[in-house]
Order: structure tokens, then sequence, then C-alpha cells
């Protein structure tokens, strides 16, 4: 069935969420030139809600059928992994069409709901992306269970085509009529790239079915569809209220930030400098209300919050994606390892997530950090989110162990733990947003700290758990002193050969070659310490080839 190891399974998600964010760049950066921070705000807080309502639909089922074929599958039960498949498939069919229909029928309820009639042509054009993904999702989670991602990989790349194929040209074919119908226009792309994933996702099934269900023998000890549904909701409901936090918590600014920043009183004085932070902007008239009545008006807050979600938020989603993989690769190696009781295993995998995690996001905390102002320059030609995305690149460790640990605690079962720790930290993003956004020197920047404060907590306490249950010891040296000193060589390094190079050629490329150095100096100076060990080595295909090759050169000790 083209069953792949834990982490072979997680390079080859990576790869394909690389590719994925590479084509996505090719749709969402043309789309900022063409529809601005107001366009902007306007387009993603229609995604937001879709995305609550694709949570909703897709997020836990997929993970429980994963982690429950997995089991079946250690237990060489393939007659009730054939009777998981068909309960899943009806219940999240379902469910998408359940989302779509509320979504497209209630569009403008909804929109008045939130303030602003405008999105209601967006949330229409994106509802029936809910369908498609939901029978995506529930194909996928099933070939997760099998440990098999290339069907995965595969459906992302194609779904992730047809925004920019589709998406990129009705929104420049709409923008003559306004950003209102252009941001429409884009939406359909994520409807159109949905349908392509969820088509060659059928296919795939249908022409490899004999091979991809494991044969199956009938027995009297099956479990009753009945008791499946409801063991299949019993692990999905809380991951999904747990995921439905997290988008909660996305939408909770989305909803909130706007009232706040106009509450505001500034004095003269804060006006001033918030006029000059954004300048570049100002000139052009956007913000000019500001410096007349010392309040934002619904222009100017949605400016901001533009260039929030637009860019700071954009680029702090761009490494968290990868390690999505990590925690979709982890569910069904880890419940296999339980499933036959193997606590050398479960330890092993538990380790290996974590300090592999850390590895990935720790320098992409640090770099997206230290460069926010030229990485926005690069990408976009506009700084205005500058620093924002310097707070919030912080909280990119914190949401990257979030996400595994989540994955590890659901694979054990102890689906429940991530949900509480969630709603802990929502309530601790709410409140500080309140807090922060209200005061007229921290203004928009209190989503940034706030997104700190919240995903912090959550992580220290999902550590905790996933200590308690996997009774896994993490190595301080290993885990975190290495990594965080690889680290911070690199972050000096590529801001020094950034200021050193960036009046000596064009600012964009010493961008690019200052970035491209740091990542060398950080994989450099972290085998150089010792930092990456033989059996995260040997998880790679041919792995053991390459680490008896590095072992042979001094590069693991």
């Amino acid at each position: 069935m083209g069953k792949q190891t834990f982490m072979q399974g997680t390079i080859i998600l990576v790869l394909a969420n690389a590719l994925t964010k590479i084509i996505g760049a090719f749709f969402k950066i043309p789309l900022t030139y063409l529809l601005h921070e107001s366009g902007m705000g306007i387009y993603n807080t229609a995604y937001q809600l879709y995305v609550l309502f694709f949570i909703i639909a897709t997020a836990g089922l997929p993970v429980a059928v994963s982690k429950m074929v997995s089991e079946q599958l250690a237990l060489k039960d393939g007659y009730q992994v054939r009777r998981l498949f068909k309960t899943e498939m009806f219940l999240i069919t379902v469910l998408g069409l359940m989302g779509a229909g509320i979504l497209y029928f209630f569009a403008t309820p909804i929109a008045k709901a939130i303030g602003n009639v405008q999105i209601a042509s967006s949330i229409r054009a994106v509802a029936p992306a809910l369908v498609f993904v939901a029978v995506m999702a529930g194909l996928r989670g099933f070939f997760q269970g099998t440990q098999n991602m290339i069907p995965t990989a595969v459906s992302q790349i194609l779904e992730a085509l047809g925004k920019p194929v589709v998406g990129y040209t009705l929104a420049y074919v709409m923008i003559g009529s306004g950003a209102v119908y252009a941001s429409a226009g884009a939406l359909m792309g994520v409807t159109a790239g949905a349908a392509a994933g969820c088509v060659v996702l059928i296919l795939w099934f249908l022409i490899k079915r004999k091979k991809i269900l494991p044969q199956a023998v009938a027995h009297n000890q099956a479990i009753p569809y009945s008791e499946l549904l409801k063991r299949l909701v019993w692990i999905a409901v809380p991951i999904t209220i747990g995921a439905c936090v997290s988008s909660v918590t996305s939408l909770v600014d989305t909803l909130m930030v706007r009232s706040l920043l106009q509450d505001i009183s500034f004095t003269a004085e804060q006006a001033k400098a918030l006029y000059q932070e954004y300048a570049v902007y100002a000139k052009n008239g956007e913000l000019v209300s500001l410096l007349q009545n010392n309040r934002l008006d619904t222009h100017a807050s949605e400016f901001l919050y533009g260039a929030y979600s637009g860019y700071a938020y954009s680029l702090f989603n761009l490494p968290l994606t990868l390690i999505t993989a990590m925690s979709i690769s982890v569910v069904p190696a880890l419940a296999e390892a339980i499933a036959i009781k193997h606590q050398g295993n479960i330890q092993r995998i538990t380790a290996s997530a974590i300090r592999i995690t850390i590895l990935f996001a720790m320098p992409c905390t640090i770099g997206l950090s230290v460069m926010a102002k030229p990485i926005l320059y690069l990408l976009y030609s506009s700084t205005s989110a500058g620093t924002m995305l310097e707070i919030l690149a912080v909280a990119c460790i914190w949401v990257s162990l979030v996400s595994v640990c989540t994955a590890v605690l659901q694979a054990a079962g102890k689906v429940w733990i991530p949900v509480i720790n969630m709603l802990i930290g929502a309530l601790v993003k709410i409140v500080s947003n309140i807090l922060l956004v209200s005061m007229p020197q921290i203004n928009i920047l209190g989503l940034s700290i706030s997104s700190n404060l919240c995903y912090f907590v959550i992580a220290a306490l999902n550590i905790y758990w996933v200590m308690k249950v996997t009774k896994v010891k993490l190595k301080l040296a290993e885990t975190l002193v290495k990594p965080l000193f690889a680290t911070g060589a690199m972050g000096v390094a590529t801001l020094f050969f950034y200021r050193f190079l960036e009046g000596m050629i064009p600012e964009k490329l010493a961008t690019m070659l200052s970035v491209g150095i740091g990542g060398c100096i950080y994989l450099s100076v972290l085998l150089l310490v010792g930092g990456l060990k033989r059996e995260d080595v040997e998880m790679l295909p041919k792995g053991e080839k390459i680490a008896a090759m590095m072992e042979k050169r001094k590069l693991l000790r």
C-alpha cells in the first residue's frame, strides 16, 4: 500500500507543503498588489469564516480515522478497516454539505453580523469548496492511516494550483468592478483548487482500490457501524473543538480589532508617531483622518488590519504549514506503536518529533524576526507590517510545539487535554487583545503580542502533558540548548551580512543572499555542536547510508 516510515512520510508532506507554499506565493503576493491592504482585509475576513467552517467539517474525522485505521492495520483486521472507511466517508460528506449550505444561503446575515455586508459575495464564492475539501479530507485521513502520504501530497499540490490559475485570473478580470468583486473572484480559486484536489483523490482511490483496501474476512467480532460512528465522533469532536479554538482566536482578532482600534483616542504626539510608522501609505491619504480627529476611521482600521493579516500573519503561517506535516505523520505512527504496546517506539517517536520540530521552528522564528522588514520588502515591496512581524515571528516556535504535541496527545487517546489547553490560551488571547490593542502606544501590535502570550501558554501546558502521558524524557542540551546556540549564530550572521551587503548591491538581492548564508551557518553550527542525532538521519529515505556517510566525515556524534 506504499507505507512509509514516520520520517519518510513527514518529508513527503514537507516537500509537498513547501511546493504548495511556493505556488501559494505566486497567488498571494500578486494578489496583495492587486487588492492592497483594504481589499486584503475583505478577502481575509471572508476566508477566516471559510476556515472556521472548514475546520468544523474536516478537522477531527481525518485524524480520528487515521488513528483508528492505523490501529486496526497493526492488529491485522482488514475487515474493520473497510467498515471504518465507509462510516467516515458518509459522515464527513454530510458535514461538508451542511457547512457549504449554511455559508452559501446565509452569507448575507453572516456578513451583517460581522458588520461588513461587502463580504457576502466572497462568502458565497468560497462556500462550495467545503463539499470538496470534506470528501478530500476523508480520503486523506484514510491514506494517512495506512501511512501512505503520497496521495495527500499530490492532492495538496493540485489544490494549491487552483488559486493562482483560477483565483488570480478572476480577481484580475473583476478588479475593474472594485475590490469587493475582485476578492470574490480570488476566493473562487479556493473552490476550484479544492475541486481539483478532490477529483484526483477519488480517481486515485478508484484506480488503486484493490491495492489500497486490505484483504478482509468477515468475522463475528466486527464492531457495529453505530458503534464505529460513536467511536469516530468521540475522537473527532474534541479534535474539532480544539482546532476551532485555534481558528476562533484568528476570528476573534478579525472581529475585535476594528472596534478596538476605532475606540482609541490618540494624543497628537501618538497620532504623529502612528502616521510616521506608516508614512509611505499615509502620503496617499490612507491615514489622514487620524491626524484630523485623533481617531481611526473604518478605512484606516481596515488598512492596519489588512497589513497585519495580509502581510505579517501570512508570513508567520509559512513555516507552520511545514510543521503540520510532522503532526500528520506522527498520529498513525504513534497509534500503531500504542496499539501493539511498544513503549520504546512511543518514546522514540515522541522525542524525535519534538526535537525535529524545534530544529526547524527555531531558525524560522529568529530569521523572520531579525529580517522581518527586509523579507517583507523582498516579497511585497512594503514594510508596513515590519514591526508586527518582528513580534509575531517569535510565536512560530510556540505554535509549532503546540501542533506536534497536540498530535502526540491525540495519538495517545488524550484528545480532550489539548482542547482544555487551547481554551485557556484563547482566554489569554481575548483578554490580552482587549488590554493591549486598546493602548494607543501599542494599538495593532497588540495582536502580535497577544498571539505570543496565547500560544506560549498552550505550548507549555501541552509539553507538560506529553511528558506525563508518554513518559518521554527530553534531554535539555539536545532538545533546546544546541539548536538555540546554532540559531543565535545564524541570527547574528544573517543580520551582519545584510547590513554589510545592503549598501553594495540591490536590497532584495542582499536579503536573499543574507538568508541563504544564515541558513548555511545554522546547519554548519548545528552539525559542529552535535545537534543532529544518528536516529534522526536514519529515519530519512536511505537514512542508514546517509548516516554512515555523515559519520565517516565526522558530521554526526
